[in-house]
């Protein structure tokens, strides 16, 4: 009697890696301000939505197709950081988005890697990517204070989410039922990123916020620091 051993695969869970990127992604569409800027963060939300659909496709036994999905999405992602450096008029505008969107890029590789020891780290630099962007936003753009807190906790949920992804993919496999449990701690994290944004929300309805430029690069630090611990806790 043979019975063969068929090993797991243990990249990142496709659910959790989705729902990452897209947080990610919308972390990056908030800081922008007119329909200009908007369109290198579509051509990258199409990037993102052809490496997924191609890497289902792989899982489907659809391997050519699958590959050919993924080498485009992935080769788009040139043109999505080339259309932020040159369609956005001010240089400020194009250096946000060039940063976050290379950020995207990196949590991309990360989620749908190569090598799946690497998974972690490029999660983590995307979205220390995606985080200094919001900081030049708020230095050099002078954006809202609520707009960059929208950045912050989108960023951060998704890369909580994320890096639980590499987690569940690591000790139970890219294949095992997880939804359940990646659905309660999206959930989770989603509401906490929600509290805080309707706080600063409420707080600047009542009272504008309005900051000079070294306190506000304090006020994110500090907004960072706080959505981490507590998503680390959800």
């Amino acid at each position: 009697m043979n019975d063969e051993f068929v090993t797991p695969d243990r990249r990142p869970t496709a659910v959790g890696s989705a729902v990452a990127l897209a947080f990610v992604l919308a972390g990056v569409a908030a800081l922008t301000d007119d329909a200009t800027e908007l369109v290198p963060v579509a051509i990258e939300a199409a990037c993102l939505l052809c490496v997924g659909g191609g890497r289902v496709l792989q899982g489907r036994g659809r391997s050519r197709t699958g590959r050919a999905a993924v080498f485009v999405g992935s080769l788009a992602q040139f043109l999505a950081v080339g259309a932020a450096a040159s369609m956005p008029e001010r240089l400020d505008e194009q250096v946000v988005l060039v940063v976050g969107l290379f950020g995207v890029a990196l949590c991309l590789l990360g989620l749908y890697p190569l090598r799946r020891s690497q998974s972690r780290q490029f999660v983590n630099a995307g979205v220390g990517a995606c985080l200094v962007s919001i900081l030049v936003a708020g230095v050099l753009r002078e954006a809202s204070v609520l707009r960059l807190t929208v950045a912050s906790a989108a960023t951060l949920v998704g890369w909580n989410v994320g890096q639980q992804a590499v987690t569940l993919g690591r000790r139970v496999g890219r294949a095992a039922g997880t939804k359940r449990v990646e659905a309660v701690r999206t959930l989770a994290n989603a509401s906490v990123g929600a509290i805080l944004v309707a706080s600063v929300a409420v707080g600047n309805a009542v009272a504008p916020i309005q900051v000079p430029t070294l306190a506000l690069t304090l006020f994110l630090a500090t907004v960072i620091a706080l959505l981490t611990s507590l998503l680390s806790l959800s």
